[in-house]
């Protein structure tokens, strides 16, 4: 990891933003940190978001950013979620009444407004405030990067606002594997009545294996598992159907990252240190445990449930929802099979 290359004042600098960050996640531990349904934004998603980062700019390619532009670059992972939080929201927009929906809508605008408040509590200089509240800001599609600024001065020195906001929002979006959506999570998560968007966000990371960043060949490759179709035989499910519905799935996965990464390759290829061109897909055929894939199974009917609604489909979704919590699967004209104790 090449924060080895901060000297050692940036060093404990990093280090106090992540412990600042990890109090007030802990703060917030026992008050719902993040909405029921949507996928985690906590201290392991900073984790995951930091580790994509030294990933998109590998090698002694970071020496090409300033020292202050790599700090700065490694607190966002950490500091651009924060505005997820019903308590930084809550302090944020004071007076009033949010809807999760509207916390998430509006988590970047929060975090942006949360450092420049409280940013004593995240751990950072007032000098820097600022420049990194505008960062975390602008991690989110929703905001065009062709309004942010190309660089903002901080200590009478120009640093890239723009470029490290394209490198944040590309690290953001890669963190879609199944550590995005531990099991557990997930089956509590189903107990609940999950908006489509975030539905797909929990569906997708469960079949996805993991991502290869290739910088030399500007690529970036999303490996996804799909079950062996011998193993849908024995469960008495037709092999084809999962097929087609887990293909429709990778291509939605697919296109959105795509659509990501083209919000900021011009702003990446510009700046000479690496840069991505497109994003393709692999597919492994896996042997999965019967719990994984009586999950997979569910997930897909819980997604289908989105594209083609009915009576018969909802009260499948709902059988289908406590089996799995309850550790069982079920197969039609035949009793629930006990998957796991």
């Amino acid at each position: 990891m090449w924060e080895n290359a901060l000297n050692n004042n940036y060093k404990n600098y990093l280090n106090k933003v992540r412990e600042n960050v990890l109090k007030i996640y802990e703060q917030n531990k026992e008050t719902n940190a993040d909405p029921p349904y949507y996928t985690p934004h906590g201290p392991d998603h900073c984790k995951a978001v930091e580790g994509f980062i030294h990933r998109l700019i590998p090698d002694y390619t970071h020496e090409k950013l300033l020292e202050e532009e790599r700090f700065y670059l490694l607190a966002s992972a950490w500091l651009h979620d924060l505005g997820m939080l019903r308590s930084v929201a809550e302090d944020v927009w004071k007076g009033e009444s949010l809807t999760d929906a509207e916390i998430r809508k509006r988590h970047h605008e929060t975090s942006e407004k949360f450092i420049i408040e409280q940013y004593k509590r995240c751990g950072i200089d007032e000098a820097d405030k600022i420049f990194i509240s505008k960062l975390c800001r602008y991690h989110r599609r929703q905001e065009d990067l062709n309004t942010c600024p190309e660089s903002i001065l901080v200590h009478n020195k120009e640093h890239r606002l723009k470029l490290l906001a394209a490198y944040l929002r590309l690290a953001d979006a890669l963190h879609i594997d199944s550590t995005r959506t531990p099991s557990s999570e997930y089956a509590v998560c189903l107990a609940y009545d999950i908006p489509a968007e975030s539905k797909f966000h929990w569906i997708k990371s469960r079949i996805v294996g993991g991502i290869g960043i290739n910088e030399k060949e500007h690529l970036i490759r999303v490996e996804f598992n799909t079950p062996d179709s011998s193993q849908l035989v024995k469960l008495k499910v037709d092999p084809a159907w999962v097929k087609s519905k887990i293909d429709y799935i990778i291509d939605l996965v697919i296109s959105d990252l795509r659509e990501e990464l083209s919000g900021v390759m011009n702003v990446l290829t510009r700046s000479g240190i690496t840069y991505y061109l497109d994003i393709q897909k692999n597919e492994v055929t896996v042997s999965m445990d019967n719990q994984t894939l009586n999950d997979l199974i569910g997930l897909i009917v819980n997604y289908d449930i989105l594209l083609a609604p009915s009576a018969s489909k909802l009260l499948e979704l709902i059988l289908l929802t406590i089996s799995n919590i309850g550790g069982y699967r079920l197969i039609k004209n035949s009793p629930p099979d006990k998957v796991y104790d």
